[in-house]
């Protein structure tokens, strides 16, 4: 009984894990103040520059 049950709870942890990886944008605004880029660049596997991009949780 207590397999069952731990198995269960794992089960379900794992299918929410699964779900809540999924994101939609909404709205896409550029922040011109916003000096992230400049002062912490990042480099993509073939080593040249590319994007930052940063996202918000809060809906307005």
């Amino acid at each position: 009984m207590r397999n069952l049950l731990l198995s269960l709870v794992l089960l379900f942890a794992a299918i929410s894990t699964v779900f809540a990886q999924k994101l939609t944008v909404e709205s896409f605004k550029l922040a011109s103040s916003d000096l992230t880029a400049q002062t912490q660049p990042r480099k993509d596997l073939n080593n040249r520059n590319c994007a930052v991009v940063k996202y918000s949780s809060w809906v307005s």
